[in-house]
């Protein structure tokens, strides 16, 4: 496989390796009975990281989920430090209106992704969410907030993940099962060009399943911050007139949109194929993630990472491109 290297500053994150928590239970692990229901979604709600590198108390973990193309009216409550089994906390705060960015590619239906940010979440603490459409609670789970700088963690790595297979569906369980604060994907996030259609057969069933088991995958993306570097599976193939549905990574995940701008043609973005109409849709339902997501780093807890896109099309003799790697490691010395 050729996929997009992840890269973190070593000694940072040697020091967050193999560091635990120690709660017996993933919130959001326990279906409630709005869950078990059919819930009204193209696919059910996940959370990401979102634009910033950083997470502070007040910025937000990202809620989203894909509908049909109509109006839903849509709302989401949270409860910061609040598990989602506790019967008492804190009182359920009203997120912003969710945010809406229409997908209308060719070949596939046209539909809605919404997301909304969940702010003021407490440093290490579970939280609760709920999502109402029109008024109707129709589906409720729970997650972890990202820990402070200072305090024990640990992740799950791992990559070629999106094949919709049984192996697949048992690491997926066996992730559950280990409770990581957040899961990286090294690449290849779907087999075998990062389609819309591959994603929803071969990653959101089996990640945000509704049953934990070996055979079927667990409820991961609905409790587990995900995160994930494009590999040449998901980025390499520019050709929209052979798969409209193409370079999905850019409209489904929101990660930090801090790393080069660049631009179509430059020396990390190759042009996009296809016919002009083609092209055109892709890039106003991916805006603004294409194409800076295709590189950008984090922080999470004491340790940086630098995600890269390692694909043969990039110029690593670019001055640019590399003066832009060194100012990031520069500045993760000064503040991780």
């Amino acid at each position: 496989m050729r996929f997009l290297r992840m890269i973190a500053v070593p000694w940072l994150l040697l020091v967050s390796a193999g560091c635990g928590r120690t709660s017996d239970a993933i919130p959001g692990s326990a279906a409630p009975a709005a869950q078990q229901s059919a819930p009204p979604f193209l696919v059910k709600p996940y959370l990401q990281w979102g634009d910033s590198p950083t997470w502070e108390s007040g910025s937000g973990i990202q809620l989203l989920w894909q509908y049909e193309d109509v109006e839903a009216g849509w709302t989401v409550e949270y409860r910061p430090g609040a598990a989602v089994a506790s019967p008492s906390g804190a009182e359920w705060l009203k997120a912003d209106p969710p945010v809406m960015r229409r997908i209308a590619v060719q070949n596939v239906s046209p539909h809605q992704l919404y997301r909304v940010s969940l702010k003021g979440l407490v440093r290490g603490a579970e939280f609760a969410y709920r999502v109402r459409k029109g008024g109707e609670l129709v589906f409720f789970a729970g997650g972890h907030a990202p820990t402070a700088g200072d305090k024990p963690y640990h992740f799950v790595v791992f990559g070629d993940c999106g094949t919709n297979t049984r192996e697949q569906r048992a690491v997926a369980y066996q992730t559950f099962q280990a409770h990581p604060d957040f899961v990286l994907i090294t690449g290849d996030i779907v087999y075998d060009r990062g389609r819309i259609s591959e994603y929803r057969e071969k990653f959101w069933p089996i990640y945000n399943a509704e049953e934990a088991s070996p055979t079927h995958g667990a409820r991961l993306l609905r409790s587990t911050l995900f995160l994930a570097a494009p590999g040449n599976h998901d980025i390499g193939s520019r050709d929209l007139g052979e798969y409209p549905d193409g370079l999905a990574y850019f409209l489904y995940w929101a990660q930090p949109l801090n790393g080069p701008p660049g631009a179509e043609g430059s020396a990390h973005v190759p042009v996009v194929k296809g016919p002009e109409s083609h092209r055109r849709a892709f890039q106003e339902a991916a805006s603004p993630t294409y194409p800076r997501m295709g590189n950008f780093s984090f922080d999470y807890g004491n340790a940086h990472w630098l995600v890269l896109d390692a694909n043969p099309y990039v110029d690593w003799t670019d001055r640019d491109l590399r003066a832009w790697v060194e100012r990031d490691l520069s500045a993760a010395r000064s503040t991780t």
